[in-house]
This record gives structure tokens, sequence and C-alpha cells, in this order.
């Protein structure tokens, strides 16, 4: 059963991906990408992106126009690169008794995504929500280097007025306001190593700063909980 406490926890497993499993991601990736438009691999192309609740009401084009307002690539591995899917789930079950020393309630990884931002690009702050207890947290993996800007961010707040009364943080449809924008936060910032995963529970709002340089390149997973 996940514990209240994880879901506001952050995380990081260093040495996450070896420099051999980058390079295969990277090569397969951008070969897969040669067989599509760009346009085609946008978040929202389709009315498809990870960020898509249809049971709060958010379809696809609008959930990418909350969190992505500048577009990025999103591929899903598991019907577009499985194998680089079980590449991840190796990964992550090779350092399974790692995450639970922080996050005990994690049973599974869901949803690798291959995501990617060019300059001027980011991702609006959010918390991804627990779903009643099935969801701890999240994770992601920084396949590039040398990128300025694109840092993930947490946004921590006391204010009462984030949390719904089941105890849960704002849904999705409610962060695209002036209100929400305007509440008073404090910042966290942090630029992990190539390789290095970063895990944040799933109450936590998060984000990434806009890209001034280069392209950041990274998987994402939600993680289940038992």
């Amino acid at each position: 059963m996940l514990r209240h406490g994880e879901s506001l926890t952050i995380h990081s497993l260093e040495e996450f991906l070896s420099d051999k499993e980058i390079k295969l991601i990277l090569r397969r990736v951008e070969a897969f990408k040669k067989t599509r438009p760009l346009p085609a691999l946008q978040a929202g192309a389709g009315g498809k992106t990870v960020h898509h609740l249809p049971s709060f009401g958010l379809g696809g084009a609008q959930a990418a126009r909350v969190f992505s307002p500048q577009g990025r690539v999103e591929i899903s591995l598991g019907p577009e690169l499985p194998e680089l899917r079980d590449l991840l789930e190796n990964a992550f079950f090779r350092r399974i008794e790692d995450v639970r020393r922080v996050y005990p309630s994690a049973v599974w990884p869901r949803g690798w995504t291959y995501v990617e931002y060019g300059p001027k690009q980011l991702c609006t702050g959010h918390a991804d929500g627990s779903f009643g207890g099935s969801q701890v947290g999240a994770c992601s993996v920084r396949l590039d280097e040398g990128t300025v800007g694109g840092e993930f961010y947490v946004d921590t707040c006391g204010s009462e007025q984030l949390w719904t009364d089941n105890g849960e943080l704002l849904l999705s449809t409610l962060y695209d306001n002036e209100w929400f924008k305007a509440l008073p936060k404090t910042r966290w910032l942090a630029q992990p190593a190539r390789g290095t995963a970063l895990f944040w529970g799933s109450h936590l709002i998060h984000g990434t700063q806009p890209i001034v340089r280069g392209t950041s390149k990274k998987i994402i997973a939600w993680i289940e909980a038992q």
C-alpha cells in the first residue's frame, strides 16, 4: 500500500543506465525517428500524449497545450520500440532494492516513453497524482549531455488550497490557470548527470525549465504501487 510520505519524496539513482545502454537507446530512437514525419511525433499528435487523462476530461491535444505548450517529441516505447522497454525494465529491476529503499510500495514501471525538448521547449508544473494509491511516483533518465537549461524542478508549497478533500493534489485540468501560476511556491532545481535516474513522488509538483541551447533527451515512466 502506498504510504503518503512516499508520494512527497524525491530520489536519484546514479549510473542507472550504462554508456553502452544509452548509446543503444539513442541509436534505436534516431533510426525510428527517420521512419516518421516529425509532426507525427509531437505531443498531442493524433490526440495522443502521456498526459492524456480522459477520466478528468482532458483530451490529448488539450493536455499537450497545457503541459508542453512549446511542443516536444514523445515516442511510446511499448508499442513502438518494445526491445527498449525491456531493456529499461531490466535496468529498473536490477536496482529495485535501491528504489524500494525510498519508495517501499513500488512494484513496476509503466509507460516507458522517450521525450525530447529543443530550444524554448519545457514541461509546465503539475503533479501526476496517485490515482487512489495505485501510483507512487515517476522517474526520468537523462540521455543527453552538454545541454544548457532544461533543468528538472520541484515546486513546494505549504498552502492547503492545493489539496482536495480526499488527500490528492489538484486535478490536472486545473493547472492551466492564473491562480495556480500566481500561488507562492519555492522551486528546487536539479540537472542530473547523463545516465542518472530521477524519481519523484506522485504528489510533488514538478516540471522542466526551458531549454536554452541543445536538445534534452530523456526516458520517463510511472511507478505503480503495491
